[in-house]
């Protein structure tokens, strides 16, 4: 007999995987910068009778791209306040005509109605791309391929099944616009890409709107069990709506008050409510956001979104503005910065020397003066 023998092979060595990297945001201003910026466009604003305000708006963008970093790289915005005023031009001159029109003929009110519904996709998408256009980091531009058909169709559908389901769909529908515009976001070569789903998104609206109802309608029950317990406790006697005296001293009351402290309490209910969602929603949308091989979602050290943090930093930014008549704008503004930048991060492994520049893509500022005209789309 012969020997057999039994040969085994070494195994193969796996590369080490590369460690996982934190590339942080930061947000560098205190609202002090921001606070010049407003105060030099509200003095050339008033010398010119509001004329100023496309270089306003542009020099607002070049003060937050220029606070905000990644990697300790600024962001540079290279958009003209002259390319928006005359972008704003042409859009003024058309909505006059249009309105012009429209009050002398029931058709071209009818046309123009039906151009403002095809017109609000197309501001979104436009405005989109015109601010990816202009925002460069590292040398390296942004941009947004054309969308607009897809988005338009998705707009329509989503507008209608939102109609027909009394509100329901429209977590989905957001969620696919989003991820419509998000997935064909490019940083020079590199792609950026989001992973997350509308059914996912419907859930977590869903669970929220239905602790939200009954957590509300037990705080009322109480309120009104309360009141109606109390009443004769708390309302004066005798007391007339009919005489407007008596209705004076009802307002007054304790009971009045005890209502009006309720209604407040509902309100900081709601309010909360909302902030505890959008808290959920922004740390879902981060963690489904790639960009290469890094995932911007949580790591060690990096804090996330929760519900209380997003409540206090509107409410309190609302007292900023309120207390201080709207001057206290910018370091409202600032804050927003400085938190939503501090609680994300990309985690994961990119090689930046990769990111190649590609050919600027053609967006004019038409796209972006339609969207503020119609109050739709990004606000700066």
């Amino acid at each position: 007999d012969m020997d057999s023998t039994v040969t085994t092979s070494a195994p193969v060595e796996q590369p080490p995987r590369p460690p996982q990297l934190i590339y942080q945001f930061k947000f560098q201003d205190n609202g002090l910068s921001l606070a010049m910026v407003f105060l030099k466009n509200i003095l050339f604003s008033i010398l010119t009778i509001g004329i100023y305000y496309p270089w306003a708006k542009t020099n607002i963008r070049h003060s937050l791209w220029r606070s905000s970093s990644f990697v300790d790289e600024r962001f540079i915005y290279t958009g003209t306040g002259k390319e928006l005023f005359f972008g704003y031009l042409k859009v003024l001159a058309v909505y006059g005509l249009f309105s012009i029109l429209g009050n002398v003929s029931i058709i071209f009110g009818f046309v123009f109605f039906l151009l403002l519904m095809v017109l609000v996709p197309y501001a979104i998408v436009a405005s989109k791309r015109y601010l990816l256009s202009r925002t460069m980091w590292r040398g390296i531009r942004f941009n947004m391929k054309s969308i607009y058909k897809e988005f338009f169709s998705v707009s329509v559908t989503g507008g209608l099944l939102s109609i027909l389901t009394l509100g329901l769909y429209i977590p989905i529908y957001t969620n696919q616009l989003y991820s419509l515009m998000l997935n064909n976001t490019h940083i020079g070569t590199l792609s950026v890409k989001y992973t997350g789903r509308g059914s996912d998104v419907f859930v977590g609206f869903f669970k929220y709107f239905i602790l939200t109802c009954l957590f509300m309608i037990f705080f009322i029950g109480v309120v009104v069990a309360a009141g109606m317990f109390f009443a004769t406790d708390l309302v004066p006697a005798g007391l007339s709506l009919s005489k407007p005296q008596d209705f004076i001293t009802l307002l007054t009351s304790s009971f009045f008050s005890f209502i009006l402290v309720g209604i407040l309490a509902s309100y900081i209910i709601l309010v909360f409510a909302w902030a505890r969602y959008q808290s959920w929603l922004w740390n879902y949308r981060t963690a489904h956001t790639f960009i290469g091989n890094a995932n911007l979602g949580f790591a060690k050290g990096i804090s996330r979104f929760t519900g209380l943090g997003v409540f206090l930093l509107y409410f309190v930014n609302a007292l900023i503005v309120i207390c201080t008549l709207g001057l206290g704008l910018p370091w409202a503004m600032a804050r927003i910065g400085r938190y939503m930048l501090a609680n994300i991060a990309f985690v994961g492994n990119i090689n930046f020397d990769r990111i190649e520049q590609t050919q600027q893509t053609k967006s004019n500022s038409i796209g972006d003066a339609v969207a503020d005209v119609l109050d739709v789309g990004l606000s700066i």
